[in-house]
C-alpha cells in the first residue's frame, strides 16, 4: 500500500510540475510577448569551471529523470545503490511532508515574481523583488526546489539520486552566482543593499 502511495506522490509531482511550466509559460508570453525561460550566457562561465555546468547536466537528469523512470519502473531503485536504513515508511512520510514544503515554497515564490519570472537571466526590464517571501530569502525558488528534491531523496532514497541532487546543487549554486553579478549590474546599490539584508537562500 505505501509503494502505491509512493508512486501517485511520484506521479502528481510531475503532473502539477508540468502544468505549471506550461501556466506560468503561457501566462508570460501574454503578458510580456517573452516565456519562462530567459538566456544565459556560456562566456560567463570560465573554462576551468565547465565542469560544475556538465556535473550539473548530470545532475539535472539524474533528479529529473530518476523519479521518471521509477513510475515505470520501480525496480530501478534496486539498481540505484539503495539506501537501506531509509527504506522505511516514516521516512517516506517524511519524504512526501518535506516534497509538498518544497512545492509550496515554489508555487509562493513563483507567484510573488509575477512577469519577473525567468528561469537564467531575463532579456528583458524585471523588477527587482524584496518583499514577502523574497524577504526571507533571495532565492525562494532556488530553497523550494532543493526542498523538494531532498523530500524526493527519502521517497527514493539511493546514492545515484544523492549524487545526482549534489551536483543539481552546486550547479545551480554556481548559476546563482552568476545571476547575482547579473542583478548588481542592473539594480545597482538597490540590490547591494538588498543583498544586506537578505540571506542567499535563509
Amino acid at each position: 500500500m505505501i509503494e502505491e502511495i509512493k508512486w501517485w506522490i511520484i506521479l502528481g509531482y510531475y503532473i502539477y510540475t508540468v502544468i505549471t511550466a506550461i501556466g506560468f509559460n503561457a501566462y508570460l508570453k501574454r503578458k510580456t510577448g517573452e516565456g519562462i525561460m530567459g538566456s544565459i550566457d556560456m562566456n560567463q562561465i570560465p573554462r576551468t569551471l565547465l565542469w560544475i555546468f556538465i556535473l550539473g547536466i548530470i545532475g539535472t537528469i539524474i533528479v529529473f529523470g530518476y523519479p521518471l523512470a521509477y513510475l515505470a519502473y520501480p525496480r530501478i531503485l534496486e539498481l540505484g545503490f539503495p539506501i537501506s536504513i531509509l527504506q522505511n515508511r516514516y521516512a517516506e512520510f517524511f519524504g512526501g511532508f518535506i516534497l509538498f514544503s518544497g512545492l509550496a515554497i515554489e508555487l509562493a515564490a513563483l507567484l510573488q515574481l509575477g512577469t519577473s519570472l525567468r528561469f537564467y537571466l531575463p532579456d528583458q526590464e524585471t523588477a527587482l523583488i524584496t518583499t514577502g517571501i523574497y524577504a526571507v530569502s533571495r532565492n525562494p525558488f532556488y530553497l523550494g526546489l532543493y526542498t523538494t528534491f531532498f523530500g524526493m531523496f527519502f521517497l527514493l532514497p539511493s546514492i545515484v539520486y544523492g549524487l545526482g541532487f549534489i551536483f543539481f546543487a552546486a550547479n545551480n549554486h554556481f548559476r546563482i552566482l552568476l545571476e547575482e553579478q547579473f542583478l548588481i549590474e542592473r539594480f545597482g546599490k538597490e540590490y547591494e543593499e538588498y543583498c544586506r539584508k537578505t540571506g542567499r537562500y535563509f
